[in-house]
C-alpha cells in the first residue's frame, strides 16, 4: 500500500542485517567448497526422468525442484523493486515507492518418497516511499529523512509444502505457503503488503524443449484473508513463461520471460472487483557450478498495466525490478 506521510519512527535493521550477511556467507561458502570427484557430470546434464529441466532450477523466487529423504534445501531471495506515481489525480508531483523483500525458505525431506517436502519461510519486508524519485533505491534500507517514508520488519512466517501430485507427471509440481503476518504495527503492515494471513499457492510445469532448450509455464494465487484491521479479502493471481537456454555446453544459462499478475477484492454485495492488471518482460542468468549449488539473477521491468481502483495514480511502464537467488543444497 502506497502511504505519503513521513514517519518519525526508527526502523530496527537487525533482521536485515541478518538476511545481507547470510546471503554474502552463502556466496563466499561455494567458492571455498572442491568439487567432490571431477567424474561427477555437471549438474546442467543431471536429468530428473526424461523430458524434463535440469535438477535444479530457480526462477520468480520459485525453486520446484524435490530433494531426496534426509536433504535440506535452503533458498535465499531477494527482489528489489521500484514503482513511479502521481500522490494524487492529476497531479503533477512524481514520487517513487521502492520494496525490497527478502525471503528466506528452508526445505527438508523426512519421507521415503520424492514426492513431499515440507519447509517453512521467513519473509523480511523493507519499503519507502520517496518524494524524491531520482535518488539511489538502496536507500530503501536507510531510516528516511524528512522527504521519505521508511518501513522494515519481519513481514510474514509460515510453513510451505512442495508436492509432485502426478506419479507419472514429474514435470508438474505445487508449492503451497500459508503466511502470518509479523510486523508490530498496522501501518508497517500494510506499508510492506502483508497486513492479512496469506495462502499462496504456484504450479510449475517443466519441458525439454531440445537439447539445450527448456520450457517453464507457471501460475498460481494469493489469497490474502479479511480481518478486524481490514475486512476485505484480496486475491491476486501471477502466471508467466519461461524458456531456458543452455550457453556454449557450459554451466550457465540464460532465461528469458514474460509474466502477468491480476489482482482482485471481494465486494461486500456482488462478485469481485478487478483492482488492477500487468504485464512483465524478463530476463535472467543463471549459473551451476556443481549439483549443491544455483546462482541466479534476473530483471523485469512492466510493459504495460490498467488500474481500476487506486487510491493514487500509477505511473505506467515504471515498475523496474531485479532480483538474487541462492539455492544450497545439503545432504
Amino acid at each position: 500500500m502506497i502511504a505519503c506521510r513521513i514517519p518519525k519512527t526508527e526502523p530496527d535493521m537487525s533482521l536485515s542485517h541478518y538476511f545481507t550477511i547470510l546471503f554474502i556467507l552463502l556466496f563466499a561458502l561455494r567458492f571455498q567448497e572442491a568439487k567432490a570427484s571431477s567424474t561427477v557430470l555437471p549438474v546442467s546434464v543431471q536429468m530428473l526422468p526424461a523430458d524434463t529441466l535440469p535438477y535444479y532450477f530457480l526462477f520468480s523466487g520459485l525453486s520446484p525442484a524435490m530433494i531426496s529423504q534426509g536433504q535440506w534445501e535452503l533458498n535465499l531471495f531477494q527482489a528489489l523493486s521500484t514503482q513511479k506515481f502521481h500522490p494524487s489525480m492529476g497531479s503533477q508531483e512524481v514520487n517513487r515507492s521502492t520494496s525490497l523483500q527478502q525471503s528466506l525458505q528452508i526445505w527438508h525431506n523426512p519421507f521415503r518418497s520424492l514426492r513431499f517436502n515440507i519447509g517453512f519461510t521467513f519473509r523480511l519486508g523493507h519499503a519507502m516511499i520517496d518524494q524524491q524519485p531520482d535518488r539511489s533505491p538502496l536507500r530503501v534500507l536507510g531510516k528516511g529523512d524528512e522527504q521519505s517514508l521508511a518501513y522494515h520488519a519481519l513481514a510474514a512466517v509460515g510453513p510451505s509444502l512442495r508436492v509432485i501430485p502426478f506419479r507419472n507427471l514429474p514435470e508438474f509440481s505445487l508449492q503451497s505457503s500459508f503466511l502470518l503476518p509479523t510486523a508490530k504495527t498496522l501501518e508497517t503492515r500494510q506499508a510492506l503488503g502483508w497486513d492479512r494471513s496469506a495462502f499462496q499457492l504456484q504450479a510449475a510445469f517443466q519441458q525439454q524443449l531440445s537439447p539445450w532448450l527448456h520450457g517453464f509455464l507457471s501460475a498460481g494465487t494469493t489469497f490474502l484473508f479479511k480481518n478486524e484491521d481490514r475486512d476485505q479479502s484480496t486475491y491476486i493471481f501471477p502466471a508467466a513463461f519461461y524458456v531456458s537456454a543452455r550457453i556454449a555446453q557450459s554451466d550457465w544459462y540464460v532465461l528469458p520471460g514474460l509474466s502477468y499478475s491480476t489482482t482482485y477484492n471481494d465486494r461486500f454485495e456482488g462478485p469481485w472487483r478487478h483492482i488492477s492488471s500487468q504485464w512483465f518482460g524478463g530476463l535472467g542468468v543463471q549459473y551451476y557450478p556443481s549439483r549443491k549449488w544455483i546462482f541466479s539473477l534476473q530483471f523485469e521491468r512492466s510493459l504495460g498495466r490498467k488500474d481500476v481502483a487506486s487510491a493514487v495514480e500509477l505511473i505506467n511502464r515504471s515498475f523496474n525490478q531485479i532480483s538474487l537467488g541462492i539455492r544450497y543444497l545439503a545432504n
